[in-house]
């Protein structure tokens, strides 16, 4: 890059295909409204089949697409000049992005403020050649979404990235090479790194099992009945061949249903093919993606927590993920943050115990307290509510419809003995652990969730007493870190309040 010196001072502009970004946002909404005029459009057509393009121009219907074109050769004008004038600087620990506008924007962030500096590319960057740097801060108000988000030539953003990455290794007291590779690239792993066996790698059938073990419980009874009808169908003395495309129509809703089901499956294996991660130093580096590469460089000591996920089938086949909660990875739409696949219990542990060691002194499995048995007595009084919710709605039904009283007994015995099992899977989930260097909290229904809560991470915690907890003497409680909340279980008050000052 032009300008960098030993003073680490860099002055670029994005890649001037980050000009087409506003423009295809422009044409996505234009193409939502056409869509919405389908039978308008279909019209048109027809006339001009019939008349003529000359004919629609002369009766004025060309000057709707002249407009158009208007509109998007003045958004593209306006990218333009924001391009044109808007400069990236790394000078020493300072990113300085300026935009010289009409609306002037002069934006300062400090190296020491960054938690991550990650590399994406999608299609079509991969097409054209360049690369999208993001960039997040320890900022609570922005942990939801990335801070900053450039686009280079895919060279100039792994220059940039090392130079950035450099910096924070000064600002930490590192050695300035420490930690840092020669080659970024999201599809690249060192190859030092590769030969030593440090890198876990997921291939195709990992993924698939992954896949399947991560299904909501819903999709997956969704699937099986679905299959179970058409088997069914198909060999009953019931079926007509010409039926179904007769009424293909109807089966539309159906079909869709089952492709939302399927497309839960089909959007994991996409988004996490080829998954590998390994640690280098103080870095954990995951890189994945089919369609959308990504490289995520995390420093362990941004991770704020660890998440050990066992989702319904998971807990029936006795399979565990692992997950990251740090700025970064997870905090956008679409980004997701596992650092494992779902694999058995031995081969998690193993993994963990490799890849971040300062999370698994904890012995996360091991001697968790449950929930107190009295929160089944506070829980039962809180179901109380819904009792009394779900009694009023019937007593109504029965009013004023005239649907008959079995049914609406059975709906609500049903109901209510739903969120009785909600209330029993809940406490039987529940559980906690105090460590020396982090509190382990475990919670769910169908979904099992041990999150390790390091203590220098822990923000605020809040007690609550139920006025049934009360009498009791016992309390739950919500600890709060940057990114996420975990809740804890119900236990005695002399413990709740010992964890308080353990972790405050």
């Amino acid at each position: 890059m032009a300008g960098e010196s030993n003073s680490e001072k860099i002055r670029v502009r994005c890649h001037f295909s980050s000009i087409f970004e506003g423009l295809w946002q422009f044409w996505a909404v234009i193409i939502i409204a056409l869509f919405n005029q389908i039978d308008t459009i279909v019209e048109v057509a027809r006339e001009i089949k019939t008349s003529g393009i000359r004919q629609i121009a002369a009766e004025g219907g060309i000057w709707g697409l002249a407009a158009v074109l208007a509109v998007t050769a003045a958004v593209f004008i306006f990218q333009f000049l924001r391009w044109r004038k808007t400069w990236i600087t790394l000078d020493g620990n300072l990113i300085i992005i300026e935009r010289n506008t009409l609306n002037r924007l002069h934006n300062t962030i400090a190296v020491e403020n960054l938690s991550a500096v990650n590399v994406e590319r999608n299609l079509f960057e991969r097409i054209v050649g360049t690369a999208r740097i993001k960039m997040d801060t320890n900022s609570m108000t922005t942990a939801d979404k990335t801070d900053v988000s450039l686009v280079f030539r895919e060279d100039k953003a792994i220059e940039f990235r090392q130079a950035v990455i450099r910096q924070m290794n000064l600002v930490k007291g590192t050695a300035e090479e420490e930690n840092l590779q020669k080659d970024m690239r999201p599809e690249t792993v060192p190859e030092e790194i590769e030969k030593a066996g440090k890198v876990f790698f997921y291939g195709a059938g990992d993924m698939a099992l992954h896949c399947f073990f991560s299904m909501s419980i819903f999709n997956f009874l969704l699937v099986v009945c679905g299959i179970a009808a058409s088997v069914w169908y198909c060999t009953s003395e019931y079926y007509e061949p010409g039926v179904l495309t007769e009424n293909a129509g109807a089966l539309i809703p159906v079909l869709l249903v089952f492709a939302g089901a399927a497309w839960s499956l089909i959007r994991k294996y996409i988004v996490y093919y080829n998954f590998r991660v390994y640690r280098d130093g103080d870095d954990l580096h995951l890189r994945y993606g089919l369609l959308k590469l990504k490289s995520y460089t995390v420093p362990v000591d941004k991770i704020t927590a660890l998440k050990i996920c066992q989702p319904t089938l998971s807990r029936i086949f006795k399979r565990y993920q692992a997950k990251i909660v740090t700025v970064g990875v997870g905090d956008e739409k679409g980004e997701l943050s596992n650092l494992t696949m779902a694999v058995p219990k031995e081969e998690l542990l193993h993994q963990l115990g490799v890849l971040i060691p300062e999370f698994m002194g904890e012995s996360i499995f091991e001697d968790v307290c449950g929930e107190s048995r009295k929160g089944v007595a506070v829980r039962a009084v809180k179901s109380v509510k819904w009792i009394l919710m779900i009694a009023a709605g019937a007593v109504v039904t029965g009013l004023w419809t005239d649907i008959q009283t079995w049914m609406i007994a059975l709906c609500a015995a049903g109901l209510l003995g739903f969120i009785i099992l909600l209330y029993g899977l809940s406490h039987i989930s529940a559980g906690w652990k105090k460590g020396e260097q982090a509190l382990v909290l475990m919670q769910g229904c169908f979904q099992k969730t041990w999150t390790v809560c390091r203590y220098d991470k822990v923000q605020m915690i809040s007690l609550v007493a139920h006025p049934a907890a009360r009498p009791m003497k016992i309390k739950r409680g919500t600890v709060h870190m940057l990114q996420m909340v975990a809740e804890i279980p119900y236990m005695k008050d002399e413990q709740a309040e010992e964890i308080a000052a353990a972790v405050l």
